[in-house]
Parts: C-alpha cells; sequence; structure tokens
C-alpha cells in the first residue's frame, strides 16, 4: 500500500497577511503497487502530452490543465480522505498540523496495511521523525503491519505527492470558493472529507 499526503493553505495564523482561513490536509491510498504505477505513467503521458518541464501544482496551473490533470487521475484506481480546518486567530501552527495528521490517520486506519506513507517536503530536517513520532506513539501505530515506511520527498520530484496536492487544491476550491466543480471529477475516489472549526 503507497500512501501520499499533502496540503492546501497554511497551518499559520489565519489574521497574518498572505494566510489562509482554512488548512486542508489530504491522503491519497494506492491499495498496489500496480495501481500506482499505472497512474505515474499516465501523468508522465501527460507532461509529454503537454510539453511539460514543471511539476503539476494545482494553486499554479490554469482552470484548463487542472481540468485535463483532473480528468487523467480520475481513471485510476485510488482512494482520498482530507481534512479541512477552519483556522482561529489564536491557532499555533504545529498544532494544526499536527491535529490534521492524527484526525486524518484515524479516519483512514481501518484502510492502513502494511503502508508505505510519502509526505510532501517541508519543514526542517527533523520533519519524519516528529511525524513518525506522532503516529506511532499518539496513534499507536507502531505495528509494521500498519505503518512499513515513513518519508518525505518533494513533491517535483514525485507525480503521486501531485496527486495529492490536486486532491488538496480541489478540495479547497470546494470549501472556500463554492466551486466543486474540480471535486466532482474525483467524486468515485472520494471517501471522507471532515471540516472542523479550530
Amino acid at each position: 500500500m503507497l500512501i501520499f499526503i499533502d496540503e492546501s493553505g497554511d497551518p499559520g495564523n489565519p489574521n497574518l497577511q498572505g494566510a489562509s482561513k482554512f488548512f486542508i490536509l489530504s491522503m491519497v491510498i494506492f491499495e498496489n503497487e500496480e495501481d500506482a504505477k499505472s497512474c505515474n505513467e499516465s501523468i508522465e503521458k501527460l507532461k509529454i502530452h503537454l510539453e511539460r518541464r514543471t511539476e503539476f501544482h494545482f494553486k499554479k496551473n490554469s482552470n484548463q490543465i487542472r481540468e485535463i490533470f483532473l480528468r487523467t487521475i480520475s481513471r485510476h484506481n485510488f482512494i482520498y480522505y482530507s481534512v479541512v480546518i477552519n483556522k482561529k486567530s489564536n491557532t499555533n501552527k504545529t498544532n494544526i498540523y499536527t491535529y490534521a495528521v492524527e484526525i486524518l490517520f484515524r479516519m483512514a486506519m481501518e484502510k492502513l496495511k502494511c503502508a508505505t506513507i510519502v509526505f510532501d517536503e517541508s519543514g526542517s530536517n527533523d520533519f519524519r521523525k516528529f511525524i513518525s513520532k506522532i503516529l506511532r506513539q499518539r496513534l499507536n501505530l507502531s505495528d509494521k503491519h500498519l505503518i512499513k515506511k515513513i518519508k518525505v520527498q518533494r513533491s517535483s520530484s514525485n507525480n503521486l505527492i501531485q496527486v495529492a496536492d490536486y486532491v488538496s487544491g480541489a478540495m479547497n476550491k470546494s470549501i472556500t470558493k463554492n466551486n466543486p466543480s474540480f471535486r466532482k471529477t474525483l467524486q468515485k475516489q472520494e471517501v471522507e472529507v471532515k471540516i472542523l472549526n479550530l
């Protein structure tokens, strides 16, 4: 099992200039390597077709590219979970991210099986250790049958993290702009979405 996690918005104080009101964290799950490989190959072919040298990034891409990318990945076998947090001014950046990770994994707990988890690279060099501690101690996920490995990679070098980015981006548009069209493209992949005030 392969799991990819990425966010939309930021976990910081929503009153700061440029900060987002919502923080969204999404988990994309491929049940097996064959499904993940198939999706990855489709994205590679799309890059060639569009003559792209840069990664697909929901926030930076045009609506046309967004629609093409979402239609491409919607044909593949994966599921996703998302946590949407409506932030308050007194929220702490680390606490928000930690809370979102905990909730996300509680939602998907029954699906976990010998999972390799890949987070988009962010934060300090201690980020992976920090996340590992959260998952293994707070959620009691020390059993190797549930989590096999936790990794951190750049989205620019991993097409499937880009899928998680697009899931979070589509969710963001649905929640903040009342524009569900992108989200609807992945309707069959959506398992659960939690919207929380914190």
